[in-house]
């Protein structure tokens, strides 16, 4: 794989970004634990996923 150690430390800042997001608008809407049980693995997935295609993009 062509990905650079720049690109590696960039994705990981753009999921953290997600997750802190994500975790802010839990505290604000006041969602319950069940939500925020039944989503955490779903905004993970997308966020790797946004990564994984960023990466993409930029190696070609």
């Amino acid at each position: 794989m062509g990905v650079r150690m720049k690109d590696f430390k960039l994705t990981i800042k753009i999921i953290l970004f997600i997750q802190v997001v994500v975790v802010f608008v839990w505290f604000s809407w006041g969602i319950t634990s069940v939500w925020m049980k039944l989503l955490t693995p779903t905004w993970v997935g997308i966020g790797v996923l946004l990564s994984m295609w960023y990466l993409r993009r930029i190696e070609k």
